[in-house]
């Protein structure tokens, strides 16, 4: 999953006012200004908030753009508006803060790619990520780091969703997710989609399958076998061993 987020909240043109506006003044929706050079206002249920603008850029009024407020140093818990949600920016290779809820907070990017400025936009790659990771897209998929779980997006949390303890482990290919579940644990969640589907425990002596969501015991394989996975799980004769 790539997040491309704006990383300046660029919120909409300022209006001349015969009074300058602060923070409480009435003001119209998507309505912004300058209230300094660090500090944008920005309209949120008809009355202006103030939101900081850390980085090098400050809070400044573009051509054809408007107010325009640089985030790109900001730090977790500052204000933002509700409606600027999702408006992030790379604070390093692997990491980039975002508005969520009101309130900017950091979130990783533990793909390859990483997180990246790009044309004031933040490139996040989260194919990669840790249980516990924030997430925002319920049910949206990422391998963990260490590769042998497939995670979901479930309550705003990267969660468990399946053990990939296939040779293949979890990785991404062609813009998808695998999860090699050619070895599984007795018990052991499964897609319902594989409904039947065979594997080999990891101590290959059984064989489970897939029933109803979960790995249950298939077959034992005898004393001289080692349950073989692949395309056709089974037990087969244990190869001969040297003296």
């Amino acid at each position: 999953m790539r997040w491309i987020t704006g990383w300046w909240a660029l919120v909409g043109f300022s209006t001349a006012l015969a009074c300058e506006p602060g923070v409480g003044s009435s003001c119209d929706p998507n309505e912004a200004r300058c209230l300094n050079d660090a500090t944008q206002l920005v309209c949120q249920d008809g009355e202006y908030i103030a939101t900081p603008c850390r980085g090098p850029g400050g809070c400044a009024v573009l051509p054809t753009v408007g107010t325009a407020c640089d985030i790109t140093k900001n730090k977790p818990g500052d204000v933002c508006a509700t409606h600027e949600e999702g408006v992030a920016s790379c604070t390093t290779d692997h990491q980039m803060i975002v508005c969520r809820s009101g309130k900017y907070a950091f979130e990783p990017c533990r793909g390859p790619a990483g997180c990246e400025n790009s044309r004031r936009r933040a490139n996040c790659d989260k194919t990669l990520a840790d249980a516990g990771d924030p997430c925002k897209e319920e049910g949206s998929k990422a391998c963990s780091v260490k590769g042998k779980d497939l995670l979901a997006c479930k309550g705003g949390q990267m969660q468990p969703l399946y053990q990939c303890l296939g040779e293949a482990g979890c990785q991404g290919a062609a813009g998808k997710l695998n999860c090699d579940m050619s070895v599984a644990d007795l018990g052991d969640a499964c897609d319902p989609r594989m409904e039947g589907a065979a594997a080999c425990t990891p101590d290959m002596g059984e064989i489970v399958s897939c029933k109803a969501g979960k790995f249950v015991k298939d077959k034992t394989c005898g004393p001289k076998q080692v349950c073989q996975p692949g395309s056709s799980t089974e037990c087969v004769k244990k190869p001969e061993t040297g003296t």
